[in-house]
């Protein structure tokens, strides 16, 4: 088990954000299995990210600041103008930050090349003090609220998700303070929990389409989080899987002996910095490496290898691609 914890200081503060990983031999969960077991043959579809005018994110932004701040209330031509100023400065790619007028406290991020749009409550995202009024239960049912809410204002389409298929992560912090030698320290804290679903093409996960709600332990949502996609026909004929959870397994670990990862599943998935093109199930590992260095342990940065399960002679696809050539980059194969 590899156990990982992200310490930052914050004002005097310490954020602890924890999580929780497996090396990738050990087994994956019974209900990754049984959706793996039933993948024998699977389609291959074409897919694409939305190019959005300036109003349809306008539109997009409202309905997400209305699920975080029901109180908002801000002209679709003020977010329009917004957007719109922006593309014509030419910031493309990248992420456009806005803050919602007259709702200081809400931010809005969007990616405009990869349609992922995010907004947060900045009071709440920063509040790491207030006591918790949730258990995950509580916070899972305000998630499922917000969800129902996407679907009402026609972000998402219900029948795309499984909501039973979510992923738990959660923001924990503590504090510490050292006098006279004597370090004391107060048990972390769960500030907040993030629920992620990611859509489903023939029962299997698609990276690329998501939503993201974080739920804040005063029991109010802080984020909502909406990454989209288009996805057409399907592709060719059915494909039979040739390689097994467990070979792909095996071989991760052949290639990466030093390699531990967070997590691994088979998704769909676009390849590299593509966004748009044929997608077709692949095995992902999300993993960092670990080496020893001057007596100290070396983790490197996340990454992913992403394996064909139809053949053991195709090159595995590795997320970010590493570049060797440019100064500084450890993104080595």
């Amino acid at each position: 088990m590899l156990n990982v914890t992200k310490v930052t200081c914050l004002v005097g503060l310490l954020t602890i954000v924890s999580c929780t990983g497996s090396d990738g031999l050990t087994e994956a969960p019974k209900q990754t299995r049984q959706i793996l077991d039933a993948a024998d043959r699977f389609a291959s579809y074409d897919a694409r990210r939305p190019r959005r005018t300036a109003g349809e994110v306008a539109e997009r932004v409202l309905a997400l600041a209305t699920i975080v701040d029901p109180t908002t209330v801000t002209a679709h031509e003020d977010l329009v103008s917004a957007f719109e100023n922006a593309q014509i400065r030419g910031i493309e790619p990248a992420w456009l930050a806005r803050p919602i007028p007259a709702r200081p406290n809400v931010a809005v991020d969007y990616h405009l090349e990869t349609d992922d749009l995010r907004v947060s409550d900045m009071s709440l995202v920063q509040d790491y003090d207030s006591p918790a009024a949730v258990d995950e239960n509580s916070a899972r049912e305000v998630f499922h609220r917000a969800f129902e809410a996407l679907v009402s204002a026609g972000i998402v389409r219900r029948n795309d998700y499984d909501l039973t298929r979510e992923h738990v992560g959660y923001t924990k912090h503590g504090s510490g303070s050292t006098i006279d030698g004597v370090t004391t320290e107060s048990a972390p804290q769960i500030s907040e929990y993030h629920f992620r679903v990611r859509r489903l093409l023939d029962n299997i996960e698609f990276a690329n389409e998501l939503v993201k709600i974080s739920i804040h332990a005063t029991g109010r949502i802080s984020r909502v989080r909406v990454v989209g996609a288009e996805v057409g026909a399907r592709v060719g004929s059915l494909k039979a899987r040739v390689l097994s959870d467990a070979d792909l397994r095996s071989r991760f670990a052949k290639d990466y002996p030093n390699g531990y990862a967070e997590w691994n599943q088979v998704l769909y998935a676009f390849g590299g910095e593509e966004n748009s093109g044929v997608i077709e199930p692949k095995h992902v590992f999300s993993f960092s490496t670990v080496t020893e260095s001057d007596n100290s342990t070396v983790v490197s940065r996340r990454k992913e290898v992403r394996y064909a399960i139809t053949s053991n002679d195709a090159e595995p696809e590795i997320w970010p691609a590493p570049k060797p050539d440019d100064i500084g980059d450890s993104r080595t194969p």
